[in-house]
């Protein structure tokens, strides 16, 4: 299981009634976060506070929107989907005053004051510095208003939060059914999950209990909550706070190896810009100067995201503008070819170069995306992103990312758009002087922004890592403890771009092709895993990228999403479910084993076939040619009582007819199930 939390934990309380035991936590909303990626706007008077306005959500109360000179401060919040909300909590800065809470469903009935208009507090007092709190029962809103009245002419608003209560009275495993290899071990945690199946973080620092039923199978190790497998087989687990009295349980299993299920392939459409025109009547500039092919260049780049990714990254160029204008700019005029030829007639373009280090020399993103139409092709997705191929000294980023709430892409971003355009648009800037290597190294740095990003930062260092960081971490810095690297540093480098080094560590690579089960299995690499060049390292190190289904510690386990498409990443995130966690609990526990029919049958280009178990089981789902021969396995591990869909998509096979075993052995004393069904593939 994973778990995803959008809202931040903010007040925490413990009650025991009768023989169960409840934890009662408000989280509240990350509005700032909610404004960033336009699910909620803000509207702030008077106007000339504009500029305060993220103090209003920056989680720090002295921060604070207004000041002196101001009678009246107000906030108004609109929200793009209806938000769940109970709690309100103020805090107002500089003077005493009173102030007014209104919500309603929506901005008409709020400004009018009808409908469903609600009036949580009026003229109510509050003293500076200190925290106000109003509790309703829960509710849903579309909009609410913040209007504090301060005393002479002093009037601040600090910090303004909206969130809800949720009372958990149990823990769930995390990651849900772990799985390890004989010998290794996994690092559990504990969450919490109340009655409507939403599951938060384990806020406390007691230490929690760990237990095996079936110790010769695997057993714990209770100071770091480390699950240790020894044989092959099942065993129930429970994890218990003796502190605050909930508990919980699931089933682990230990098995010689297993395979996480991909997320769905990802296509993106691709506008591809060829700075490339001929010199003359046979030569491109590429070739007059000895440079590689960048039409060449594009499909190979193609071809290697599909096999790095395992085919979850599938880039399609549905537009290659082979164009003669340049959108270079040199002593702020667009360069014409014939002064490139000339430019790199000289020796060592050494005007180029002295262009460069002066900054006269830039690529004008602004001109060429409102030349070809790119904003509106993106807004109305018929393009995902840009890819520029171009010659060298072009004043291009490796990545740049465009848009209203553009960020950090391995340079700065740029906002100002056109205030329609609310997508995010990137584009990738090449030189075909430089090879396929290097594009993909470039691609390298787009990934650290973007998981960076993802994960509120990267320090390798941390003494509480982020799954980002440790993917991270190198020999060099954490010796046997390295995993995969970074885009300079592989993991058994000494220096930058020592993609070359020979030098044997143990490293941990290998877990992330579990990923969310990072186990700590080691084995021995140095650069002969990757061919000991360039291009080898960057597949090496992309294929170790995690491409899996489901979500952990509220970020995908599809990390490819985010380089992708990171708004898109991040809605995904909010709305997907911890796995399994809401139908199996909120489900009867089956008691009978069942294989239904696959739909849809026949299919193209996938189909789902849903299975029941009626206990606990050694599952084998299986596809298999009519000659018989095996040509996919779709589930292959112990899985609880349950209902579970598995879905096929055929690669590399022909149409025809195709039959889907199941077997499952039970860990009780119980039949062997065993059944098959047909499918027909028709591509």
């Amino acid at each position: 299981m994973s778990i995803r939390i959008p809202l931040f934990v903010a007040l925490i309380s413990c009650s025991s009634f009768l023989s169960f035991a409840q934890v009662v936590i408000t989280e509240y909303h990350p509005i700032e976060d909610m404004i960033a990626r336009d699910e909620a706007t803000l509207a702030i008077e008077p106007a000339s506070e504009a500029d305060d306005a993220g103090n209003l959500f920056d989680l720090d109360d002295l921060s604070a929107m207004g000041g002196p000179m101001i009678d009246t401060a107000r906030a108004t919040l609109v929200f793009i989907e209806p938000l769940d909300a109970g709690v309100f909590r103020q805090v107002f800065t500089i003077t005493g005053g009173v102030f007014s809470l209104e919500t309603a469903d929506d901005l008409a009935d709020l400004d009018a004051k009808s409908g469903s208009y609600r009036l949580l507090a009026d003229g109510r007092s509050y003293v500076a510095g200190e925290v106000d709190s109003i509790v309703v029962e829960p509710l849903t809103i579309g909009a609410a208003r913040i209007t504090a009245v301060g005393a002479s002419s002093l009037t601040s608003i600090g910090e303004w939060s909206i969130g809800v209560e949720r009372t958990y009275d149990r823990l769930v495993v995390v990651p849900e059914r772990p799985k390890v290899l004989p010998g290794t071990t996994l690092k559990l945690q504990a969450a919490l999950i109340d009655d409507d199946y939403n599951v938060a973080p384990y806020p406390y620092d007691d230490q929690l209990s760990w237990s095996a039923a079936s110790p010769n199978v695997a057993s714990f190790d209770n100071e770091d909550s480390r699950l240790t497998g020894h044989t092959t087989g099942a065993t129930v687990i429970e994890v218990s706070s003796a502190t605050h009295g909930l508990s919980g349980s699931d089933t682990a299993s230990v098995v010689d190896d297993f395979v996480v299920e991909k997320a769905d392939p990802i296509v993106v459409k691709v506008a591809a810009v060829i700075e490339d025109p001929y010199v003359n009547s046979t030569q491109r500039l590429h070739a007059r100067f000895g440079w590689g092919d960048p039409f060449t260049y594009t499909e190979e780049i193609v071809e290697e995201f599909l096999n790095m990714t395992d085919s979850v990254v599938q880039y399609d160029v549905v537009e290659i503008i082979d164009d003669s204008v340049f959108f270079t700019r040199i002593d702020d005029s667009l360069v014409t070819l014939d002064e490139l030829v000339a430019y790199y007639q000289e020796p060592n373009w050494q005007t180029l170069k002295d262009k460069h280090t002066e900054g006269k020399l830039f690529f004008d993103y602004r001109a060429m995306t409102q030349y070809y139409d790119f904003y509106r092709k993106r807004q109305d997705g018929e393009i995902d992103e840009v890819w520029v191929y171009t010659h060298p000294y072009a004043g291009m980023a490796e990545s740049q990312l465009m848009g209203k709430n553009a960020f950090w892409w391995n340079s700065g971003p740029i906002t100002d758009v056109p205030e329609w355009f609310t997508e995010l648009l990137s584009v990738m800037g090449w030189n075909y002087e430089r090879g396929v290597d290097m594009a993909i190294h470039s691609c390298g740095h787009r990934f650290e922004s973007a998981m960076s990003r993802a994960y509120g930062g990267w320090d390798p260092d941390s003494p509480n890592p982020t799954p980002w960081d440790l993917y991270t971490r190198i020999d060099k810095e954490f010796p046997g403890e390295g995993h995969v690297g970074n885009t300079h540093y592989p993991v058994n480098a000494m220096a930058d771009y020592d993609v070359v080094n020979t030098r044997t560590v143990r490293t941990r690579a290998d877990n992330w092709l579990r990923y969310p089960y990072l186990l700590d299995e080691k084995r021995e690499v140095n650069c002969g895993e990757w061919l000991c060049n360039e291009l080898g390292y960057q597949r090496w190190f992309f294929s170790h990228v995690p491409r899996y289904k489901g979500v952990t510690d509220g970020v995908l386990n599809n990390w490819w999403h985010y380089f992708l498409d990171y708004q898109e990443a991040v809605a995904l995130a909010k709305v997907t479910e911890p796995v399994s966690v809401r139908e199996r609990a909120s489900a009867p526990t089956p008691t009978e084993f069942r294989l239904d029919q696959n739909y849809p049958n026949p299919f193209n280009p996938s189909t789902v076939v849903a299975y029941t178990l009626g206990a606990d089981a050694k599952v084998r789902v299986a596809i298999y040619n009519a000659l018989g021969q095996e040509v996919a396995v779709l589930a292959d591990d112990y899985r609880g009582a349950g209902v579970y869909n598995a879905t096929w998509r055929p690669e590399n096979v022909a149409s025809g007819v195709y039959f889907l075993r199941l077997t499952a052995e039970p860990l009780a004393s119980a039949p062997r199930f065993d059944k098959t069904i047909k499918l027909v593939y028709m591509k």
